[in-house]
């Protein structure tokens, strides 16, 4: 769950007629986001209460950024094509082919097909979504590692598309792992 006040007047020491939050709420499944959301709307309304205020919840999706995104479902199948085209790169996988975890708009599209969104080294260990990273994605010294990254999912599709074995096999694990994750 993160936000940000979108309006909250213009100085500090006076309370404003109106303000607006803008507010996202994102679970790996779509019980524990229903979840989260009651409780957002638990805190808003207790905060409204306590300060003497009225609000209006708009879950509204409008935006198509908003969301409600769900959790990734990984394959299996597919990680292991894409490991094994990486580490043919000379990319080295301590612990296996580090994954996207959390809710995200690819985490929507992996309820419908079998999907991966993998993570990869981009020259330096920044987090995700910070300032620097932003700057190093976009340099020179990052784009020998997003090409290995794009070969490999490349040549993952295309062994999918030219092996029918492995092509069931990521279809057969996917309906099970989707009604795990639904039931």
């Amino acid at each position: 769950m993160h936000g940000i006040i979108v309006n909250g007047g213009t100085v500090g020491n006076v309370i404003p007629d109106a303000a607006v939050l803008l507010y996202r709420v994102r679970a790996t499944s779509s019980k524990d986001l229903a979840f989260l959301k009651g409780k957002l709307v638990e805190f808003i309304h207790a905060a409204a209460l306590s300060t003497g205020c009225t609000v209006d919840i708009d879950f509204s999706t409008k935006d198509p950024r908003s969301g409600p995104y769900m959790g990734m479902i990984h394959s299996r199948t597919m990680s292991h094509l894409y490991k094994k085209y990486s580490a043919a790169e000379g990319v080295i996988f301590v612990d296996g082919v580090p994954s996207f975890s959390g809710s995200t708009d690819m985490g929507n599209v992996s309820l419908v097909v079998p999907s991966i969104h993998p993570s990869f080294y981009i020259g330096q260990p920044y987090m995700i979504h910070t300032r620097d990273f932003a700057r190093l994605a976009g340099s020179a010294d990052a784009q020998k590692y997003t090409l290995i990254a794009a070969k490999s999912l490349a040549l993952t599709a295309v062994e999918l598309y030219r092996n029918k074995e492995v092509r069931d096999r990521a279809k057969q694990e996917f309906q099970l792992q989707k009604r795990l994750l639904l039931d």
